[in-house]
């Protein structure tokens, strides 16, 4: 009995001892600047030194400087090539020499969206989202192969999911259709989900994606992993540091800012300040002072495949007198935004009403906002980019007089295209004219062609999956006769207008009725 006694006393014992040895592990810390360098807002970048590598096959010129711009106005330097003090390099890929070299040397590797992101902030802070990582490939992206839709996600997210994918080499689809390889869920419903399910295509969180960008196999591997294919709606976006311990092993170490630097950068920015109104007297105008940044902007390639900008917003005019359009045009120029050159490359249209331009029935199809010009009047005296949601168009006397209403059609036009799989002939003597009408289809997701099938033809695409529309008009009916009397549909261009306007089609209205040959 004693001796069992004593077993069990030294058995609590070495229990004691082996819990004192293994101490539970604290999580990592990493910090950006020193907690107690209390570095202000307006010099988020203080003591940082720059290098950028990857994004001169990526952007513009003039991106590239603005981007140089914006860091040293919050206290950062750039250098144009990587040298021993430089803390911190900005590159897209992992695959190059100056990436190696700056990981030898433990230096803080992160993108362009880090730097966008940490604007937004006003404060340099350790990566918290896997964009802000360089990818550990190049050429070789993993998902290439793949045609990808996302499912109830909204705004930011939507264009952060938007990025991943093209990064990965996948083709983004805004619709839903069984050559989708991939959809990524936000919630286990909605068409898109229940399709999924019902055609077997592989159903995803965001996750998955996240582990590719990271460079991880498992995803391709066993891409029915339950911690991929669980959906629910948790914050998925947050960077797993565990996952990255090696590219966050510089973040461990704070960055120390001394009181001189503190001092040689705030005279630095009242200097540039004091330049810009002087500037500003000389053209007798009042611009802001720094560069806005534009708080909602992100690096996201669009579905017209341009390379996205820090800052910038593409806006689209339409329907203002030429004194008007001039005055709202340098005032967005001022603000950093830029006149879209067509309305398939907008992201933003700003209109006094509703009214159907060619620029407004193209634009509708492909924007994410409509605007009253008081987003522009008011972001310029704010001298940023103010919320878009604060000043959506509202014209009730054009929705009720073209049935419609703007929002709804907006929420309809950020999912498949309206005219997508539709196939269109139009005459000759239709107003508006052909080549405008061509214009408008192809904006919201159709094709038109110069010579017209026969009717047996037409009659076999409609039975499949494509649909064929014959756009025509009175002074053409004749063109038409064989179409009449095979009782194939023929409409009026209004059928395409309102179309695109409501984001909807009904084929029973816009038909013409007889054939007066």
């Amino acid at each position: 009995m004693n001796q069992n006694r004593q077993q069990n006393f030294q058995q609590q014992q070495q229990d004691k001892t082996s819990s004192v040895q293994s101490p539970i592990q604290q999580p990592t810390v990493y910090y950006g600047h020193d907690p107690q360098s209390h570095i202000p807002p307006e010099l988020c970048l203080l003591g940082c030194v720059f290098v950028i590598v990857d994004y001169a096959k990526l952007v513009e010129p003039e991106v590239l400087q603005l981007w140089k711009k914006v860091i040293e106005r919050r206290g950062g330097e750039v250098l144009s090539s990587y040298q021993s003090h430089c803390t911190h390099v900005i590159c897209a890929s992992q695959k190059n020499i100056i990436y190696q070299q700056a990981m030898q040397h433990g230096k803080r590797c992160i993108t362009a969206y880090w730097l966008n992101d940490c604007m937004i902030l006003k404060k340099m802070a350790p990566p918290w989202r896997p964009l802000h990582l360089p990818v550990p490939f190049a050429e070789d992206k993993p998902l290439m192969n793949h045609r990808i839709s996302v499912s109830n996600f909204e705004g930011d997210e939507r264009r952060v999911l938007k990025t991943m994918i093209d990064i990965l080499g996948a083709k983004y689809t805004s619709y839903f259709t069984r050559s989708n390889t991939v959809l990524v869920c936000k919630r286990a419903e909605g068409k898109k989900y229940e399709k999924a399910r019902e055609w077997g295509v592989l159903t995803v969180n965001v996750l998955w994606l996240q582990e590719l960008l990271l460079g991880m196999n498992e995803p391709l591997r066993a891409p029915e992993m339950q911690k991929y294919t669980q959906i629910y709606a948790a914050d998925l976006f947050k960077l797993n540091h565990s996952a990255v311990s090696q590219v966050m092993a510089a973040w461990k170490e704070a960055l120390r800012v001394t009181p001189q630097q503190k001092t040689l950068a705030a005279n630095a920015q009242l200097r540039l300040r004091q330049q810009d109104e002087n500037s500003n007297l000389k053209k007798r105008k009042t611009t802001p002072s720094n560069p806005p940044i534009n708080k909602r902007s992100r690096y996201f390639s669009g579905d017209n495949g341009q390379t996205p900008t820090l800052g910038k917003k593409l806006v689209l005019f339409t329907g203002f007198t030429s004194n008007v359009l001039t005055d709202l045009t340098k005032k967005l120029q001022q603000l950093g935004g830029e006149v879209a050159s067509s309305p398939r490359h907008c992201a933003h249209v700003v209109c006094p009403t509703v009214q159907r331009t060619v620029k407004f029935l193209c634009a509708i199809s492909r924007c994410q906002y409509v605007l009253s010009p008081l987003w522009i009047e008011q972001s310029y005296r704010a001298g940023t980019f103010l919320d878009e949601a604060k000043f959506l168009l509202e014209d009730r006397a054009a929705e009720k007089e073209f049935d419609f209403g703007l929002r709804e059609t907006l929420a309809r036009a950020r999912g498949k295209p309206v005219f997508q799989g539709i196939t269109f002939y139009i005459t000759p003597s239709v107003s508006p004219p052909p080549v405008v009408l061509t214009e408008i289809v192809e904006c919201a997701g159709g094709s038109v062609v110069k010579r017209r099938p026969s009717c047996k033809r037409i009659q076999e695409l409609n039975q499949s999956t494509t649909t064929f529309v014959v756009l025509s008009c009175d002074q053409d009916a004749q063109l038409c006769s064989d179409l009449f009397r095979f009782k194939i549909g023929t409409y009026n261009a209004e059928f395409v207008m309102m179309s695109v306007l409501r984001q909807e089609i009904d084929f029973s209205a816009f038909l013409l009725q007889k054939n007066p040959c």
